[in-house]
């Protein structure tokens, strides 16, 4: 508990607003903010669980579309890299993998998280040639395998 004794507040608060005064002789406890450290520490865990992404998509694509060719995209076991046209890059956590069809064409939706952002990424994978993925929105633009993940 916080006591007023005619010395400002503020010199029982340090810079750290998750650190805990009670006593106006006894030093900052610091069991707020190792708490917080263990939630955060156990959430950013989350992040890395393995969500199941398969093997075949796991590596480095692009495409030789004229708007996209300096572009890539890089599906790593936890992520999805995106660089973007204004020369950024967006990466992603992959919190879950979703994949339906059987054959040479299979549908996956690889769900994504960062900063508050959620990623629905869905496309098709053809197992032709290497390796063909294709945006669900942009079905006529090929991406072709450009690296492993082994490589």
């Amino acid at each position: 508990m916080i006591r007023r004794t005619g010395v400002p507040l503020t010199r029982y608060w340090t810079v750290c607003p998750f650190v805990v005064c009670t006593d106006a002789g006894r030093k900052p406890q610091h069991l707020l903010l190792a708490l917080s450290l263990v939630i955060l520490l156990i959430a950013g865990c989350k992040h890395h669980e393995n969500p199941s992404v398969p093997t075949q998509l796991i590596g480095t694509w692009g495409t030789e579309e004229p708007r996209y060719s300096e572009l890539f995209l890089d599906i790593t076991h936890d992520s999805v890299v995106f660089t973007t046209a204004e020369g950024g890059v967006e990466t992603y956590w992959i919190s879950k993998v979703e994949s339906a069809g059987k054959g040479n064409t299979v549908m996956h939706v690889l769900y994504g998280e960062r900063a508050g952002e959620h990623l629905d990424f869905k496309f098709y994978y053809q197992a032709k040639d290497g390796g063909i993925l294709r945006f669900k929105n942009q079905i006529g633009i090929p991406w072709h395998r450009v690296k492993n993940l082994s490589d």
